[in-house]
């Protein structure tokens, strides 16, 4: 096909006007310039008027565009043309000039990716005429379009050929350039082709990804929709290859798109790539949006069908860690091994955390509580809701999924809140933890330190399992604890025995849940309990000395006769004085006792644990425990006075209401004192080891005056009967050695311990509780005199 005059200079305006004005003044702009530019040419009667009109209406947009060295080519041009007075010394001209500019883009776009080579014009000693040869004579039109679709569908020919990496196509030197400008557009389909027909050659069934996997399926079916309108075009015969063009241009755009998205697979994983193609479906270009919906819709089905397994079933087919939830194996509890990553949520998913709370509750109903009848139900009946109501979670719009997700997710949870409470008590449970390990029922714990006390005094490793058995039972016989119900998931054990420690610091109770599934969910809180009972384990069991204490001596106030009183007035005066001091340390620890079991205990469980399982009317808590007898099936709709929490809602409040007790203030060993610059916790160690140096020394002070008693009696006694001088002289050095001892024990007892350590020591302590707001209140109670 020969082009005519007009012809070749309307092309030739159109290309190098495109070279020459700047592209952000936009297609049309430029498209207007080459028309009306094209008709001063062809008017050659007035072209000096009308070229010297476009020159004064186009400069000024030139310029403001900031498109000076532009404005000047442009203007040359113009002016240059304007000096040619007939169509074919116009079209000579343009012709040389855009052979200039052809030969100056193949050198500079020599590195491209993919290219397209044409023979190169040499324009150094060229004659016009030589010049403008190669676009006239061409080998005939009908023969490239014999072999044309060889090379758009990816093969070589005789004619064309493609480079040994298919990124390159050589357009043979009998083809002139008129001719291969149009085949450089057309050849971009058919290396895009190639690349991407490699590419599913290569990929096809080979990946571990269902996503990716997916990806390679849509390329496939692309590439063959594309071969079958490539053969209705040629079917047609098609007798230009502008036909050919206008035929299979919007195929560009999903070749580019899916070239680029396959470049970008082998970057990413599943999760990430189909992200990105997410992205796309956002994306305004309504070519982009068309070819990028259909590629989602396509590779997110894998994903769904893991979604749809993991909602209705509980189960993980997730191979590829590309889902937002796996499992650990190494997880040493249920929830370690359940593991949610909210930085892989996709951004099409909605609900991602009840997702994650349906699977992983349908999992514990099923694995842990044996309630397979329930699981079986919920998959059938959400199953078909799914693929029968729809063909897929894929088939179905965002808002569908949302409303399916909260319908599953309210029934899952109303179940499980029935179970755990109707079937498992969990609250009567946490109660009975607070009852037995943070000492709530003093006199059984009283009982056992009682029953225990010969058996405590003992190594650790020398006390059996049967003394600490028959210790158990013999605080139950004495106690309430007997008439509770699960007094028989009560035992004790002796924690991590060794050599040199005792009974007293090994000894623990053990309320014992382990068949039950909430342990599951309580399990790993455990150590919270056993650190508060150990701390609390100290307190009673000081309390009990001092009681103990206090009633030795009251036994040795009945002993003392008046004639005692009348003669040794000290002594009697000293041992008021320990009775005394031992007071401030009972009311130092019954203060303490009192403070951590009702402001922290008490207030934890009120607000952590009352405050989040039940429902309040008022302040008026309804517990009237009709929540443990609900109906035979629960649903969604259902109304509960129990709050419906997940079961990772539930460890979070279980944690939270014994991190507030471990971890209060004054047991938190990082929070100091801004007075003595000592963490709360020592402080009261400290005072603590001071109350059981008092109650050794103040036993021995005891034993002192029982025997500095009978040695009084017994001179009196002597008193009534011949005794040799020699026996009274010694009874009297005795009396006198029992005196100076009992003198230096009471002032130990009262200068050293009392005063000395425990008085100083209170009053660091309670310097540092007044000036912390949290604690002020609780160092108003300590008033040591």
């Amino acid at each position: 096909m020969v082009l005519d005059k007009p012809q070749v200079v309307r092309l030739y305006v159109h290309r190098v006007a495109k070279s020459l004005i700047p592209a952000e003044l936009g297609e049309e702009y430029i498209q207007s310039v080459a028309n009306e530019l094209y008709t001063s040419l062809i008017n050659t009667q007035g072209v000096h008027n009308d070229i010297s009109t476009i020159i004064n209406k186009y400069k000024s947009v030139f310029l403001n565009s900031g498109s000076k060295q532009e404005w000047n080519e442009f203007q040359a041009l113009v002016t240059s043309l304007s000096q040619h007075r007939s169509l074919d010394q116009i079209a000579n001209y343009l012709t040389f000039l855009d052979a200039l500019r052809e030969d100056s883009d193949i050198q500079s776009s020599a590195g491209g990716e993919l290219s397209i080579e044409s023979p190169r014009i040499n324009t150094n000693d060229k004659t016009l005429a030589q010049l403008i040869q190669p676009y006239y004579k061409t080998l005939p039109e009908e023969t490239i379009l014999t072999y044309l679709p060889y090379t758009l569908m990816g093969l070589d020919s005789k004619l064309f050929t493609f480079s040994n990496d298919y990124k390159r196509i050589e357009i043979p030197p009998s083809i002139n350039n008129s001719y291969g400008s149009f085949l450089k557009l057309l050849f971009e389909y058919a290396l895009l082709y190639k690349q991407l027909d490699m590419f599913v050659d290569e990929n096809r069934g080979k990946l571990p990804s269902a996503i990716k996997g997916a990806f390679v399926a849509v390329v496939d079916k692309e590439l063959k929709k594309y071969s079958q309108d490539l053969n209705k075009v040629f079917s047609n015969q098609p007798t230009t290859i502008l036909t050919v063009y206008h035929a299979i241009h919007e195929w560009i755009f999903p070749f580019r798109f899916l070239y680029r998205a396959a470049l970008q697979m082998a970057k990413l994983d599943g999760y990430h790539f189909l992200n990105l193609i997410y992205k796309f479906t956002k994306f305004g270009d309504e070519n982009i949006l068309s070819i990028a919906k259909f590629t989602f819709s396509e590779i997110v089905k894998p994903y769904y069908n893991v979604l749809e397994f993991w909602i209705t079933k509980g189960e993980l087919v997730d191979r590829n860690n590309e889902f937002f939830i796996s499992f650990e194996d190494d997880g040493e509890s249920f929830n370690q091994i359940i593991q949610y990553h909210g930085d892989k949520v996709p951004e099409f998913i909605e609900s991602s955390d009840k997702i994650f709370q349906i699977g992983k509750t349908l999992i514990f109903l099923e694995k842990y509580c044996q309630e397979l009848k329930f699981v079986d139900e919920f998959n059938v009946k959400y199953s078909t809701t799914i693929f029968t109501y729809h063909n897929g979670l894929a088939s179905m719009t965002i808002n569908e999924i949302i409303e399916l997700i909260d319908q599953q997710y309210d029934e899952v949870l109303a179940f499980f809140t029935k179970l755990i409470h109707e079937k498992y008590h969990l609250f009567t449970h946490l109660l009975n933890f607070k009852n037995y390990y943070l000492m709530e029922i003093n006199e059984f714990i009283e009982a056992i330190i009682i029953k225990g006390e010969a058996a405590f005094n003992l190594p650790s490793l020398e006390i059996t399992s049967s003394q600490l058995h028959q210790i158990l039972h013999d605080a139950m016989q004495i106690s309430s604890v007997k008439t509770r119900n699960n007094v028989s998931r009560i035992d004790s054990k002796i924690f991590n025995p060794q050599l040199e420690t005792f009974g007293w610091d090994s000894f623990l109770i053990d309320y014992k849940i382990s068949d039950l599934p909430i342990f599951d969910i309580l399990e790993s809180s455990m150590v919270k309990y056993l650190k508060a009972f150990h701390f609390f384990w100290k307190l009673r069991h000081l309390q009990v000395l001092l009681q103990s204490n206090y009633l030795a001596f009251d036994q040795l106030n009945l002993k003392i006769g008046p004639r005692v009183r009348n003669s040794f007035r000290r002594l009697v005066t000293n041992v008021n004085g320990v009775n005394i001091m031992r007071h401030h340390l009972i009311k130092f620890l019954d203060d303490l006792v009192a403070y951590l079991s009702y402001d922290i205990v008490e207030n934890s469980f009120d607000t952590m644990i009352i405050d989040k399982l039940f429902h309040r009317k008022g302040n008026e808590l309804v517990l009237d425990k009709s929540f443990m007898k609900l109906p035979e099936r629960a649903t969604a709709t259902m109304p509960l006075n129990v709050n419906k929490l997940t079961i990772d809602e539930l460890i979070s409040v279980h944690d939270e209401y014994l991190d507030n007790i471990v971890y209060t203030k004054l047991f938190n060993g990082s929070v100091k004192g801004a007075k003595t610059n000592i963490s709360f916790i020592d402080q009261i160690y400290e005072i603590l080891q001071s109350i059981f140096r008092f109650i050794n020394t103040s036993q021995e002070y005891l034993s002192v005056m029982e025997t500095f008693l009978v040695l009084v009696n017994s001179r009196e006694s002597a008193g009534h009967a011949e005794v040799d001088q020699e026996q009274e002289y010694q009874l009297e050095k005795d009396i006198d050695e029992v005196s100076n001892r009992s003198t230096k024990l009471w002032r130990k007892l009262k200068v050293e311990i009392f005063n000395g350590e425990f008085q100083s020591l209170v009053d660091g302590l309670k310097q540092d509780l007044k000036l912390d707001n949290d604690l002020k209140e609780f160092g108003k109670m300590f008033v040591v005199k």
